[in-house]
């Protein structure tokens, strides 16, 4: 066989189809086939889902963005939305929300590779930025509790984020409420992430929320080192966040106290500044509770401080109780005598105001309540000189509540900031003596207020009623 007759009886010959040759049918068929892949690409995406992508933006950034009331995702971020008239809603706590009516086109051609986009900006409003603050303030200081965070486990940035949100350029008295938020949130900076967090929220808000620059960064270093240098308790506790730098140490590092950690003494911390009065106290009985007068209180609360020289005992908290049987808890089978122990900090309080109405009416301008840890100070003395006599100090090793929010370090701050931080935790304190009754040692703790253990009792004070109340 030739290799010419091979050839013809090896290749394929494809048939007519109704006269027309197969040259001409394939054609079409390939047209079609091209046809079809344009149409699919190109104009059914538009055809089946007309509509934009919104291109949505805010400031500040993180808001929440709705379409028609459905979350679609935080700003800034690209969400398609079908063709027609939509309300379109960005939100972000403390601040007034965007609310807005827009129409959206849609694209026939190359909607899926070229889409219309719709851009969606908006500048949000904040009718009190320093309680948009405080908030943010508020969850640092929650996340204080979680401990040093790890290359698994990090903490989010809360306090400069919330200083990039609140903060406005060239608002100086917007700026004067941050930054005493910010000392009060220091005293919650007990982190090497903490403590960055920190500093970014401090030039921030410095910078009225913009990026800072050379000369904002300088005069947030300033006032830093200021406040440090200006309270003991600063430098204590910047050396223990940063192991290995000894700040201001020279003359005075050898003899200063371990204030930061510890008991401060009389310091400037929530709730007093000075004490008057150092001759003996005198005493009253209220309910058969022993109140030693120790002094007055400045700071917002005037008036004589009478210290609760016992823990309430059962028998005193059990008329509560029965007044007031929505606090009746886990019972630890103490004497009448003994202690109420086991009891929350909410149902402290809550005895606090039931007492307040059994003051006799020469004190109506008073009222009870739980002390505050500088009170303690104030009754405890420092240094082994109890302005309260240790043989009322005794609680037998008790815990007792205290009104303060807990934090983990003893900083000056603004009371008023102070509540505004709050704290997850409140405080707990002990005075203890030793079997001569010399030396008074007083520590600290804190626990949840709604909690409560066998170990933790509670004791009133009686101070005048403030402006309000």
């Amino acid at each position: 066989m030739s290799e010419k007759e091979s050839a013809e009886e090896d290749g394929v010959r494809l048939p007519a189809i109704l006269g027309i040759r197969p040259g001409a049918y394939l054609a079409v068929l390939y047209a079609l086939i091209i046809l079809g892949v344009v149409f699919f690409t190109l104009f059914f995406p538009g055809l089946s889902g007309p509509g934009s992508v919104a291109a949505v933006s805010c400031e500040p950034e993180g808001a929440a963005f709705y379409v028609d009331g459905i979350y679609m995702g935080a700003a800034p971020c690209k969400i398609f939305v079908p063709k027609g008239r939509h309300t379109l809603t960005l939100s972000l706590p403390g601040f007034t929300p965007f609310v807005r009516e827009e129409e959206f086109r849609g694209r026939l051609f190359a909607s899926s590779i070229f889409p219309l986009v719709h851009p969606v900006r908006a500048v949000l409003e904040s009718p009190a930025p320093a309680a948009v603050f405080a908030s943010h303030a508020a969850d640092f200081a929650a996340w204080t509790f979680a401990g040093e965070p790890t290359a698994a486990y990090q903490i989010p940035m809360s306090l400069s984020e919330g200083a990039y949100r609140a903060a406005r350029p060239g608002a100086a008295e917007l700026r004067e409420e941050m930054n005493g938020i910010i000392e009060a949130s220091a005293r919650f900076a007990v982190t090497r992430a903490s403590l960055r967090d920190l500093a970014r929220a401090k030039a921030l808000s410095d910078n009225g929320g913009l990026a800072p620059s050379p000369v904002s960064l300088l005069r947030s270093a300033e006032e830093s080192l200021a406040w440090l240098a200006k309270y003991p308790q600063g430098r204590e506790w910047l050396g223990r966040v940063l192991p290995g730098l000894t700040p201001w140490q020279g003359e005075s590092a050898e003899g200063a106290e371990d204030t930061a950690f510890a008991t401060p003494g009389l310091t400037e911390t929530a709730g007093a500044a000075s004490l008057n009065g150092q001759g003996e106290a005198a005493r009253i009985s209220i309910e058969d509770l022993p109140f030693i007068r120790v002094g007055e209180v400045s700071e917002g609360r005037s008036g004589d401080f009478w210290f609760c020289g016992a823990p309430v005992p059962q028998g005193l908290f059990t008329r509560f109780l029965a007044e007031n049987p929505r606090w009746i808890g886990p019972s630890y089978g103490a004497g009448e005598n003994a202690p109420a122990a086991g009891v929350s900090w909410y149902a402290a309080e809550a005895f606090c105001l039931w007492f307040s109405a059994r003051l006799p009416a020469a004190m109506a301008d008073y009222e009870a309540r739980l002390p505050a840890e500088a009170e303690w100070e104030a009754a405890a003395g420092s240094e082994g000189s109890p302005r309260v006599p240790p043989e009322l100090l005794r609680n037998g090793g008790l815990w007792e509540w205290c009104a303060d929010p807990f934090a983990p370090l003893l900083l000056p701050a603004d009371p008023r900031a102070i509540e505004a931080v709050g704290s997850p935790e409140r405080s707990l304190r002990r005075i203890t003596a030793d079997s001569q009754g010399q030396t008074i040692q007083t520590e600290r703790a804190s626990l949840p207020p709604d909690l409560s253990s066998p170990i933790i009792s509670f004791r009133p004070v009686i101070v005048r009623k403030t402006a309000g109340d």
